[in-house]
């Protein structure tokens, strides 16, 4: 599926016989269109605007492409939102989808699933993996810094992805690979190990591919994606467009460190107290309609009946003697990812990485935390927190997450 090339060139070899759509945008046109002017066979080309979404305009302009110009063969070139635009058309029309990677920016290029904005919403729909991937290393190397800390914000986000997941598999017995979970995590540590390393970009691109390659096997983005993806897509339902998606998942998996942290010093008696703890539908309702305002319902209709779970006296008695039985095994957890977090400032500085280079506002941030957990019922931290009753304001603020 992967292929490191030493020239360019060499892709020619592959696109023999194919009516081809090239699938860019206007930046990665600029910088890599002359690259594919001796393509040997028929060719169109469709130059989309920069800083585009994979929203139902975009998409339905590459389907018009596809049948009426009877495409074989989709080739993306450029990085998440052209990739996720090609995977999902070639998954539906059933043709052949290659990627060509301009920049280490985030973990889809190898993904089966696409993240694609239907009615304003960040949602995951099933696609298709690319056929074949293209990797060019000097055209990686010399991609924008803010592409690559996207990247790395992306692929660092996998230390609470894999926490969530982790902690999930204790709680509730989720399904959890040894296998993924082992080779998500070295990724990311080779990566965050190789920060001043020529290595840097090699490492980053292989472990976002790996990613894609991951959640494949897996059979859904359970390895790659939790509470700090969560986070990302609220900020992007809030308009949060103009910074990169892995730039938000980088911010928001500080932020779920630290929320980490602070369950970790919770007691065991202080967690027993909340078996009483009710959470009360009609103010949640109201809540959710202040947070979503523009698909309050829908966003209510799909998580009401995990809140009156929530409220069930026998449920909230079983799974709290559970987190109380298991702590001392949660916390082990929780500390082989904490002690990465001052490893992960120093990345991020070395980058350049920070909130305060976004325009987020607090308020946002804050909104981000409490509601981002019913964008999808995924067991995280988040819904933890919701849980026992301590993700409220008060508690972030006692608690110095923000």
């Amino acid at each position: 599926m992967i292929t490191w090339l030493e020239s360019i060139e060499e892709i020619n070899k592959f696109l023999r016989d194919e009516n081809i759509l090239f699938l860019f945008d206007k930046n990665t046109f600029n910088i890599c269109g002359k690259f594919f002017k001796n393509v040997e066979k028929h060719i169109r080309k469709l130059i989309l605007p920069s800083n585009i979404h994979a929203d139902e305009k975009n998409i339905g302009r590459v389907f018009f492409e596809v049948y009426e110009y009877n495409i074989s063969l989709i080739f993306s070139v450029g990085s998440g939102t052209l990739t996720d635009i090609a995977r999902y058309v070639s998954a539906k029309t059933n043709i052949k989808f290659f990627s060509f990677p301009t920049a280490p920016s985030m973990d889809g290029y190898a993904s089966s699933v696409a993240a694609l904005t239907i009615d304003g919403i960040k949602t995951t729909v099933p696609a298709k993996a690319p056929n074949r991937i293209f990797i060019y290393l000097p055209i990686l190397k010399e991609s924008p810094m803010e592409l690559k800390r996207a990247g790395f914000g992306d692929l660092i986000g996998k230390i609470t992805a894999l926490l969530d997941w982790r902690i999930s598999n204790i709680l509730f017995d989720e399904k959890l690979d040894e296998d993924i979970f082992s080779d998500m995590k070295q990724a990311y540590l080779d990566t965050l190990n190789s920060i001043s390393s020529n290595d840097f970009e090699k490492n980053l691109i292989d472990g976002l591919i790996k990613s894609g390659l991951l959640m494949k096997r897996m059979g859904n983005s359970r390895p790659a994606s939790g509470s700090e993806h969560h986070i990302s897509h609220y900020l992007e339902y809030k308009g949060y467009d103009n910074i990169f998606h892995g730039i938000k998942v980088g911010i928001a998996t500080i932020i779920i460190l630290k929320l980490y942290n602070s369950f970790l010093h919770l007691s065991k008696n202080e967690i027993k107290k909340q078996i009483g703890y009710n959470i009360s539908l009609n103010e949640w309702q109201k809540e959710i309609q202040k947070a979503y305002p523009d698909n309050y319902i829908e966003i209510i209709n799909a998580n009401i009946n995990r809140i009156k779970v929530y409220n069930d006296e026998g449920f909230r008695k079983q799974i709290i003697n559970k987190i109380i039985e298991k702590k001392d095994e949660i916390d082990d957890k929780i500390k082989e990812s904490i002690i990465l977090l001052d490893n992960v400032y120093k990345a991020y500085e070395k980058l350049g990485f920070s909130i305060e280079n976004t325009n987020i506002k607090r308020e946002d941030l804050i909104n981000a935390i409490l509601y981002a957990d019913n964008i999808r019922d995924r067991f995280t931290i988040l819904q933890l927190l919701e849980f026992l009753g301590f993700l409220n304001i008060d508690w972030l603020e006692e608690h110095r997450i923000i």
